[in-house]
């Protein structure tokens, strides 16, 4: 009887399937509302968690500038004062196609098109997420580069301390993203933040006062992009 062998397949897909999900078709503005969902959701998730609903929620955008685009420099970035995530939910959130039973609890929403919308606006995203009631937050950086070139997923997390002249301060909580290092000619998603970018501030306010109309005029949630607030349209 010829004797059994048991062996495991390594399954953890290359860094290129990573890579791949950036060049699924999506618009500018729908990447940007993919990461203002994602502040949203934290926000109604803080309804039922144990951090209790959050007061005052907002969200706030800042561009990139025109002369930064054109340099291939600048950052975009979408900060929100929601409950923020332990280190898990973090992990969980950043991994392409996670899934939790309960997207409320593990902030699940994120999954793939986090990956896509930043992955599409640029070739490195930074994660800051900071609880009420941790004296530290919690940093770590995707750069896509990187890991197609180490075809390595492991990525290094600080953890830092609360300060006055850092993100989070004492008591601080909330989820900031940002985004850089914009893909050069010859990437497939060359130039897709500089299209974001040619919209404009106003004119970006305007198609999310339109998108988010109905939570804007309740009053629930404010939207700042670069400090002015966008305003709800109201139908004829």
């Amino acid at each position: 009887m010829a004797e059994e062998i048991k062996m495991e397949f390594d399954f953890t897909p290359d860094p290129k399937v990573l890579i791949a999900l950036t060049h699924t078709p999506m618009k500018p503005l729908d990447a940007l509302c993919e990461l203002i969902d994602n502040s949203i959701d934290s926000f109604n998730a803080a309804k039922i968690q144990s951090t209790g609903e959050v007061d005052n929620p907002i969200i706030i955008i800042s561009l990139p500038k025109k002369k930064d685009l054109d340099n291939g420099t600048g950052v975009l970035r979408i900060q929100d004062n929601g409950p923020g995530m332990t280190a898990q939910n973090a992990e969980n959130a950043i991994k392409a196609g996670f899934s939790g039973n309960n997207p409320y609890d593990s902030l699940g929403l994120y999954g793939m098109g986090f990956n896509i919308s930043t992955g599409k606006l640029g070739n490195q995203t930074t994660l800051m997420t900071a609880r009420a009631d941790e004296t530290t937050y919690i940093k770590t950086v995707i750069n896509l580069g990187r890991i197609n070139q180490t075809k390595n997923y492991h990525l290094p997390v600080e953890i830092i301390t609360k300060s006055e002249n850092r993100p989070f301060s004492t008591g601080g909580h909330g989820t900031i993203i940002e985004v850089t290092d914009w893909w050069p000619k010859g990437n497939d998603n060359f130039g897709f933040v500089q299209k974001l970018g040619k919209y404009g501030g106003n004119k970006i306010r305007e198609e999310l006062g339109r998108r988010y109309a109905t939570i804007l005029r309740e009053g629930k949630i404010k939207i700042l992009v670069d400090g002015e607030k966008c305003i709800p349209f109201e139908h004829c």
